[in-house]
């Protein structure tokens, strides 16, 4: 059964257009992976079956009654919200059930202790939303709720926390458990696994394989897409071209196809070469005998290297990120030495106790660990406290650190992006504007 239909939809932002003529179907239990390069509207895409877009041509048409729930990349959320509430409010209409169904009871109790009241109408309210709290599923709400924080590894010190104190990592994993939670026919998840350690991962893939919703994944993690997915969305050049399978098959099926157009380019290439040698003789013999047929055999094959002509060169993928370290030969042995490092906050809660390691030279190290054990707590500690005299947190004496945060902290989003480029790198203009092309910014 189809749930959404997107019809010759076409977007562009001033002036320059983002994809056009996307055709495509969503049915009920469809298990998408959307990919392609950054940039090409993945994301847009996802906000136009949203309905928080309008198209700028074409349109989406959405069956009466389907449920759509959606992860951003950045969410946003009450400040004053806790965390349970947040993933809790995820259940709909359940959360107003339950506030209206306690405020009965507190109504039924002080009916019950003024004899001049009469109680009947509120007995009737409380038969009516227990009802209504029992098909929402109200008795094992709480259970769900702790079950999907649990899976996503989001650790129980946080559940009561205000979503004002969360990274931002830590906020994408509360609004994908919200998203997860809803009772939903299609699911819209963009980038869902970012900020998931191991366990998570592997929960979230489970959750999906198993889900009977609908759901749209947007990922550049390859692994995640071939598990969970049995059909994928290509973006690329302005266009959605559509294969069915995991993410494995849509490679394999586009260099069949690309190897297939290659074939097929060179075969009418050759072709056009003949013919047209062909028809220049055909225009001289018709001309030298003044013979009509020889004309219009010429003619005919004019057309045919015209059709022929409409074969198209297969395109590739675009071109790719280049650049490469241009670094100092390393004096001394010491990158980075932790001795008996600990961590404590106000609260009297020890993150990390008495952390001790050595990374040399030269040495790549992959730091690896469950959400909340300190991961990036340590690495910022080390860029803001680090220093060789430092007896606990010792950077090498000739070593520049280089950071890159979860969500971009350090950047100031006000600014364009060739001046924030200037100002983090200290490159002149034209030397930055090469910077950003060489990750592919145009």
């Amino acid at each position: 059964m189809s749930l959404i239909n997107l019809n010759n939809l076409g977007m562009s932002f001033g002036g320059q257009d983002v994809f056009d003529s996307v055709t495509a179907q969503i049915n009920r239990g469809d298990h998408i992976g959307l990919v392609g390069p950054n940039g090409v509207g993945k994301t847009t895409l996802l906000r136009l079956i949203n309905q928080q877009l309008d198209s700028s041509s074409g349109h989406v048409t959405r069956q009466p009654g389907v449920k759509v729930g959606y992860l951003a990349q950045h969410p946003e959320y009450p400040e004053d919200q806790t965390v349970f509430d947040e993933v809790f409010s995820g259940l709909g209409d359940l959360k107003t059930v339950e506030t209206d169904l306690r405020q009965c009871e507190l109504d039924l109790q002080r009916a019950e202790e003024n004899p001049d009241d009469d109680p009947e109408r509120l007995y009737n309210r409380y038969a009516d939303l227990t009802d209504r709290y029992e098909l929402l599923g109200g008795a094992s709400a709480e259970a769900k709720v702790s079950s999907v924080l649990d899976g996503l590894s989001i650790p129980k010190r946080l559940w009561q926390a205000n979503m004002s104190t969360l990274s931002g990592g830590e906020r994408n994993m509360v609004g994908l458990a919200r998203a997860l939670i809803g009772d939903h026919d299609l699911l819209l998840l963009d980038e869902p696994g970012n900020h998931l350690d191991f366990s998570g991962l592997e929960w979230l893939e489970n959750y999906l394989i198993e889900s009977p919703k609908a759901f749209i994944i947007v990922s550049h993690n390859r692994y995640l897409l071939d598990r969970v997915c049995r059909a994928t969305w290509e973006m690329m050049r302005r266009e959605l071209t559509i294969y069915g399978g995991n993410y494995s098959f849509y490679r394999q099926e586009k260099l069949l196809r690309q190897l297939s157009q290659e074939a097929a380019y060179k075969r009418a290439q050759k072709e056009i070469g003949r013919l047209q040698f062909n028809i220049q003789r055909l225009k001289s013999w018709a001309n030298v005998y003044d013979n009509p047929a020889l004309a219009k055999t010429a003619r005919v094959s004019e057309k045919r290297v015209e059709a022929l002509e409409e074969v198209e060169r297969p395109k590739g993928d675009g071109k790719a990120v280049k650049f490469r370290f241009l670094t100092a030969p390393p004096r001394g042995k010491i990158a980075i030495e932790l001795k008996d490092y600990t961590k404590r906050f106000d609260d009297g809660f020890e993150l990390l106790k008495e952390v001790t390691f050595l990374i040399s030279q030269g040495e790549h190290v992959a730091f690896v660990g469950d959400n909340g054990t300190g991961k990036t707590s340590l690495l910022k500690d080390i860029v803001e406290d680090g220093a060789w005299e430092s007896e606990t947190l010792r950077v090498g004496k000739s070593v520049q650190l280089g950071y890159f945060s979860q969500l971009g902290e350090t950047l100031e989003a006000k600014r364009s992006l060739i001046e924030e480029a200037m100002r983090m790198t200290g490159l002149l203009r034209g030397n930055a504007a090469d910077l950003l092309h060489r990750f592919l910014v145009t």
